[in-house]
């Protein structure tokens, strides 16, 4: 998926992050239980639709999802294969990758 259509929510200090669409999300999050587990889950999140994703070039988009990544590992303490696992999910990601480093 894009970056741009992209749900990405993670708990610091831990392994837990998950990727998924963010329209797959909203639906989810129409009932209250999921709503409230995801919020317990993944309290820290960002949305490829957020303001300041909308205007960048595909370039800059690369760039802003290895940024977000470094912020993951670095200042929340995910761990970082759970996070390479994760973005596997975004083009933007996959497309900087090694050869050997895709699924």
């Amino acid at each position: 998926m894009k970056l741009n259509e992209a749900m990405v929510m993670w708990n610091p200090n831990s392994s837990n992050i998950k990727v998924m669409s963010r329209d797959v999300y909203l639906k989810e999050v129409q009932n209250y239980a999921i709503r409230k587990r995801y919020k317990t889950s993944f309290p820290y999140w960002f949305s490829g639709r957020d303001e300041r994703f909308q205007s960048l070039s595909v370039l800059e988009s690369k760039l802003i999802i290895y940024i977000e990544a470094i912020h993951i590992i670095v200042r929340d303490k995910v761990d970082p294969n759970a996070v390479h696992e994760a973005l596997l999910n975004i083009d933007e990601y996959v497309d900087c990758l090694a050869n050997d480093m895709k699924k």
